[in-house]
């Protein structure tokens, strides 16, 4: 555990290498699922995290659901902090397309929308 809270204490500063994005079928409440997959440089540990993806107010929203550094779970604290910096990225097409549906098709995410 110590560890870990080093890692995450050290992970603003850190680079995550190695770093897999895979959609996968999410439960029928949600739209799309993303599951991250990559390694913190040092100290060398795996990290996952798995986020959906929702349409709200026209825009892509995503939640961090789980994150993990090596076989431990982080706090739902920092989860929230990870999805508030996810959304405070922007969104698709910075807001210039307003999505209407968002859905998981063979393992592929597919976007619906219009021009704002």
């Amino acid at each position: 555990t110590g560890l870990v809270e080093v890692a995450r204490a050290q992970a603003p500063s850190q680079q995550i290498s190695d770093v897999t994005v895979d959609v996968v079928e999410p439960p029928d409440d949600v739209g799309g699922r993303l599951v991250v997959d990559g390694r913190l440089d040092e100290p060398p540990l795996p990290v996952t995290a798995v986020v959906d993806l929702e349409i709200v107010d026209a825009r892509l929203r995503p939640t961090v659901r789980d994150l993990s550094m090596g076989p431990l779970p982080l706090s739902d604290d920092t989860r929230a902090d990870l999805t508030h910096e996810l959304r405070s990225l922007g969104s698709v097409a910075d807001g210039q397309l307003a999505l209407d549906d968002l859905s998981t098709v063979d393992g592929e995410l597919v976007l619906t929308g219009r021009p704002r």
